[in-house]
């Protein structure tokens, strides 16, 4: 793993934002850059990377919109090639979803 990933996705909660957890690989330095980064779900750009910093190899951003039924998000670099994805199924809509491979 020599890319930042998608660790949690948090869609459609009770109360509060929506937020997606990424994790930086501890072979990549903790000043790592997001700039021009891009997070989508299955059918638009949610969320765009400017200066957001990592602490501790973790970075949370809060993002609206997120499908709240089966759905996938995509973490895309500067070029628009993607780097990472998590998919979401159905019956776990409103519930956190976590990267169980790490």
């Amino acid at each position: 793993m020599s890319s930042p990933i998608i660790n949690e996705v948090y869609p459609n909660p009770e109360t509060g934002s929506e937020w997606i957890e990424l994790y930086l690989n501890e072979s990549l330095p903790e000043n790592f850059t997001l700039e021009n980064y891009r997070l989508f779900d299955s059918s638009r750009q949610i969320f765009l990377f400017t200066q957001e910093q990592f602490a501790n190899h973790f970075l949370v951003v809060e993002v609206s919109g997120l499908n709240n039924d089966a759905d996938q998000v995509l973490l895309k670099n500067a070029a628009g090639e993607i780097i990472d994805s998590m998919a979401r199924s159905e019956e776990h809509t409103s519930e956190l979803q976590s990267r169980s491979d790490l």
